[in-house]
């Protein structure tokens, strides 16, 4: 048992009540930290998060075998008046003859903690009982208490999954394009990579000139940059990368598509041979090399589980993440852009942004993003700093260019494990 898991267990309620905001994954998180095994919840919810509070209490009966008072829209309180506040939670209270309480205020609004608190106080002072307070700190991945102790490090002391956060979201996944676990073509992948390295901080883009000198004149249409069809495509052969710096992406898409022999890249039969349309084969070269290549990374590299192309239906609508991994609590999304040239700083703000914005919706202030790019360094960490500015000031945003694809799995590495790692 951690120290952490030892202090834990001294502040552990028996009834444990929670506020619940538009994020019920802050209330997941502090349930399992703070309730005791099959104990009482009470939820206190304003009428526009009825919804979160029933499925938030459907997670918490599954993953704890917690009881739930009774969620519904009579039970809803009235953001706007402080009594409807406190007398739900005085009545909450009087109902059990509960030995150990406690209120966790980091869901909710501002006007729920305090008056939800002045409740708990007001009934421990006058049942001359002790009261728990705490707060789940996202800045610090720290839980903070009004009495000693004081502080406890959360760290990696919950594990979720991909699925925890959709079905506390009420959300899934897109039961047609489900995502990737096993990389395609990792050999491959890496082998470009390193080319991007070879030439990082140069005019010279190996790969990227090969794909506007071979793979786009003869597999996209004439106008605009769409793919040719299959029928056309399963017809095509190109070149090979040719060049002392794309020999080891030759010999790599050689060896993984079992096309050795072949004196052209036949563009259906290699993407036949790895499960591939000969369409997803052309878009794979042209770049999701490099979101199969940070799949690798994870799986292979840092043996995490994660999942590439994802795509999440939500209420009416859906989004998609390039690369997702969940380690403790925290989720963290990886965007990949091979943008290059004059337009790339604008097209990667632009993904890293959107990528914010998602893993947010999904992982709440406890996710990172990364932005994986062929870039150098300058315009990375220009693009990053710039985001931390904006919408970022928890340094949770990283963006990795070309110097780091050599040893991404370190920088992935590090990256992840200072944003797991409390800062009390």
């Amino acid at each position: 048992m951690t120290d952490s898991e030892s202090q834990f267990n001294q502040v552990r309620s028996d009834h444990l009540i929670l506020l619940v905001g538009g994020n019920p994954l802050p209330n997941a998180v502090s349930a399992c930290l703070l309730l005791k095994q099959g104990g009482r919840v009470t939820l206190i919810y304003s009428k526009g998060s009825l919804d979160v509070a029933r499925r938030l209490a459907d997670w918490l009966r599954q993953r704890l075998q917690a009881v739930i008072d009774p969620v519904n829209a009579q039970l809803c309180v009235q953001e706007q008046e402080p009594a409807s506040i406190y007398n739900r939670v005085q009545s909450a209270l009087n109902q059990y003859e509960d030995s150990a309480v406690g209120l966790n205020y980091t869901g909710g609004t501002k006007a729920m903690a305090v008056h939800a608190y002045r409740a708990v106080e007001a009934w421990a002072a006058s049942n001359n009982r002790s009261a728990i307070f705490s707060y789940l700190d996202a800045r610090t991945n720290c839980m903070f208490f009004d009495a000693s102790p004081w502080v406890i490090p959360v760290d990696l002391a919950v594990s979720l999954e991909l699925q925890d956060m959709l079905a506390l979201h009420g959300w899934t996944l897109d039961s047609m394009l489900k995502p990737v676990q096993t990389p395609i073509l990792p050999g491959t992948a890496r082998a470009i990579a390193a080319a991007y390295v070879a030439g990082c901080g140069s005019s010279s883009t190996y790969y990227a000139e090969w794909k506007r000198d071979e793979l786009y004149p003869n597999a996209q249409k004439q106008s605009g940059h769409d793919w040719k069809s299959n029928v056309d495509l399963r017809q095509t052969a190109i070149a090979w990368p040719v060049g002392r710096q794309l020999a080891a992406v030759a010999q790599a898409l050689k060896q993984e598509t079992g096309l050795d022999n072949q004196p052209q890249l036949h563009l259906g039969l290699a993407g036949y041979k790895v499960g591939l349309s000969a369409v997803d084969f052309c878009r794979w070269l042209d770049g999701l090399w490099l979101e199969h290549h940070v799949l690798d990374v994870l799986t292979h590299n840092l043996r995490l589980k994660a999942f590439q192309g994802v795509k999440i239906k939500t209420h009416g609508a859906s989004f998609d993440l390039d690369v997702v991994t969940v380690v403790g609590h925290h989720l963290f999304a990886f965007s990949c852009g091979t943008a290059i040239g004059k337009r790339a700083r604008s097209e990667l703000k632009l993904k890293l942004f959107e990528a914010v914005l998602r893993a947010r919706q999904l992982g709440g202030d406890h996710a990172g993003v990364a932005l994986v790019t062929v870039v150098d360094s300058a315009l990375a960490l220009e693009i990053q700093n710039e985001a931390r500015q904006q919408i970022d000031a928890d340094e949770r945003i990283r963006v990795f260019g070309c110097a780091e694809l050599g040893q991404l799995d370190h920088y992935i590495s590090c990256w992840i494990e200072e944003q797991v790692k409390s800062k009390c």
